[in-house]
């Protein structure tokens, strides 16, 4: 209960900037991403986390999904998608780069990208077999 509560005053700080940045954008028209089918103005286009789907996550891969969306979003077409050896490790990997040469990034994203890949193999698993 402790560890959640730490983590998540630190995380306010983040929904802040994030939410901030996406203000800004979207003050300045850059957010704007179209209409959607009954017409009305999207502005989710520089759209930096959704802390209720990353609050609320039910797999690694949703949360992950949810915080840095516009960073998700490039990494994944720019290296995900184009990756034919481990993909997901790559992925994390490259962020861990982005963010700097220090161990604690790469202590924290390696092992990261294994609980992604293992929920990714227990969940087709899961989903693949019938037990009734």
């Amino acid at each position: 209960v402790y560890f959640y509560m730490g983590t998540m005053v630190v995380r306010i700080k983040y929904y802040f900037v994030f939410k901030l940045e996406e203000s800004i954008n979207n003050a300045a028209g850059l957010g704007f991403s179209g209409y959607d089918n009954r017409g009305n103005p999207q502005w989710n286009l520089s759209k930096g986390c959704d802390p209720m789907a990353f609050e609320f996550a039910t797999s690694p891969r949703i949360g992950i999904s949810a915080w840095n969306i516009t960073t998700n979003t490039w990494l994944r077409r720019v290296i995900y998608e184009r990756s034919k050896w481990q993909p997901t490790l790559l992925t994390f990997v490259a962020s861990a780069t982005w963010h700097g040469f220090y161990p604690s990034y790469y202590l924290c994203l390696v092992p990261a990208a294994l609980v992604v890949e293992g929920a990714r193999k227990v969940c087709n698993i899961c989903l693949t077999h019938t037990y009734f």
